[in-house]
């Protein structure tokens, strides 16, 4: 899934997935070493595998993508016989952002960590959370196969521990203060938490501390996975890759 959403080519081998697979804790690590202590050696290990992840998968299918991109161009093939993707973007040179290939590294490599990083958590987490909800809530077994049951699950289980990062930093260029008078001071470090948010009994229950998949649709607009996908201009664009469009 994660090669194709990127568009990295040569993947029907099992030798080139494991390859693959081998860079994902490195990059993934690396990309989430402000929350680590040993940040030094973290990021030296992440920075040797996202060397080796452009030389083996970035470079060479970026360059098949520009190949097709020229034959395209040229009607030798239609643009729905390639399948789209974050290269075949590239290499139609939908934005300046991506004229620099080391650039388009950077921004697979985020796709890579995010996509498998955080799949894999809350599947994880559901998984081990369900079964505590099912030993307690025997009638529910016969919805575990449901797909809204289950769906409801992922989204609880995404409110309540904010698979991948507990919490996320900006940097005020303002002075300002917050509704409950603590005040911000420009070139301030803002640590936002998602999971306190996220558990807030005004908004999700009094039971909000606890897996419910059976929990009532929150009001005033908030969705059943709180602010797990972030809001805003850095709402995760895996968002209805999860849930669904």
């Amino acid at each position: 899934f994660t090669a194709r959403l990127i568009g990295l080519t040569d993947m029907e081998r099992n030798e080139r997935i494991e390859l693959m697979r081998s860079f994902a804790g490195p990059i993934a690590a690396g990309m989430s070493s402000a929350y680590l202590a040993d940040r030094t050696a973290v990021n030296k290990m992440a920075l040797e595998a996202k060397s080796r992840y452009a030389a083996e998968f970035v470079h060479p299918s970026l360059e098949w993508h520009r190949e097709q991109r020229k034959r395209i161009d040229a009607g030798e093939i239609s643009e729905d016989d390639i399948p789209n993707s974050l290269l075949k973007m590239v290499a139609a040179g939908l934005h300046p952002d991506w004229e620099k290939d080391e650039d388009v590294v950077v921004e697979s490599g985020l796709l890579f960590a995010a996509s498998v990083g955080t799949s894999t958590q809350s599947i994880v987490h559901t998984l081990d959370l369900l079964q505590g909800w099912f030993a307690e809530h025997p009638e529910d077994h016969a919805d575990a196969t449901d797909s809204t049951f289950l769906l409801n699950a992922l989204c609880e289980v995404i409110r309540m521990r904010a698979p991948f990062s507990p919490y996320t930093t900006r940097l005020a260029l303002t002075d300002n203060e917050l509704s409950d008078g603590t005040k911000i001071h420009a070139g301030q470090e803002l640590h936002i938490e998602w999971v306190r948010a996220n558990r807030d009994t005004e908004v999700f229950g009094e039971d909000a501390n606890r897996f419910n998949p059976r929990r009532p649709e929150p009001k005033n607009g908030v969705n059943r996975y709180g602010l797990g996908f972030g809001m805003g201009t850095h709402q995760c664009y895996g968002l209805r890759v999860v849930v669904g469009n």
